[in-house]
């Protein structure tokens, strides 16, 4: 089966193009550059010349704008990437009876700190990322199938600027002066474990709404000891920060109630100490 990724270069688009090829797929790579196909997923002609090249029988969109002050900085581009190509997309594959999966985010809620939001909780958008990747969830919800999951992804990528684990990580291994946020809550899931989950729920038919992310919430600041702790490292120079120390407003409770999910694939989601485990099993492969 022909399988069309978008983003494939990013953190999590690695990852998914791995899983691919694990599972005897085609995978077609495509992403702005250094990809098998070369394409700004925001240009609706080029979009729509892969899409008729390769005819897919299944989309996973891992593109986007993920850079919050970025999209703060340019509204329009975000959402030409993170909403309308998401809504040409959901036409293209409604015409061809292409599965959809779109990669959405949980930048949805405030104010309850560790608290589990289910997938009708109500959102609350604070920034320009959070409503263009909300307006993306509408444009691929309108195909009925079409899969969007709501994740907050860990790992590494290998290039350009440093994802939260690599520069944790850095962190770590050299002992530098860093503020931990012990009031930014998340469910945060290793790449590894998202990727085998889409997979597994596009081949269970999943539709619509899904949570996707660790089983368990737990601050920034807990997520780096972890790691650290993992990794056999001592922390003396990290100091307690906060998310409301940061220009831009962001949410910062983030926390996910995956059951739905859970139910869905028929196992559990990982721990924190899995998603660390995960993680640093990555990091040794590429030292």
């Amino acid at each position: 089966m022909t399988v069309l990724i978008l983003g494939a270069t990013g953190m999590l688009g690695q990852k998914v193009v791995a899983e691919a090829k694990r599972r005897n797929l085609n995978p077609i790579c495509v992403a702005r550059r250094n990809a098998q196909e070369n394409v700004d997923i925001a240009n609706e002609v080029a979009l729509a010349s892969v899409f008729a090249a390769h005819n897919p029988k299944l989309i996973i969109n891992c593109a986007g704008i993920i850079d919050i002050a970025y999209c703060e900085k340019h509204p329009m581009e975000a959402y030409m990437v993170n909403a309308r190509a998401v809504g040409i997309l959901a036409r293209m594959c409604a015409k061809a009876n292409t599965k959809l999966v779109q990669i959405s985010t949980e930048h949805y809620f405030t104010g309850d700190k560790d608290a589990r939001h289910n997938e009708d909780h109500p959102v609350e958008l604070v920034n320009e990322y959070a409503r263009t990747k909300f307006a993306g969830e509408a444009y691929a919800l309108s195909y009925p199938n079409a899969l969007v999951a709501r994740v907050n992804i860990v790992g590494l990528r290998g290039w350009g600027k440093a994802t939260f684990t690599e520069w944790a990580i850095k962190v770590i291994e050299n002992n530098l002066e860093a503020s931990m946020f012990n009031d930014n809550f998340a469910s945060s899931v290793d790449t590894t474990t998202c990727a085998k989950a889409l997979f597994d729920l596009s081949g269970k038919n999943a539709t619509g709404l899904y949570n996707l992310g660790s089983k368990e919430v737990f601050t920034k600041k807990a997520f780096i000891e972890e790691l650290a702790q993992k990794l056999g490292k001592t922390l003396t120079n990290a100091k307690v920060g906060s998310v409301k120390s940061l220009e831009i407003l962001r949410a910062e409770s983030l926390g996910l109630d995956v059951s739905k999910a859970e139910n869905k694939l028929g196992y559990s989601l990982p721990t924190l100490k899995e998603v660390i485990l995960n993680l640093v099993n990555d990091y040794k492969a590429v030292l």
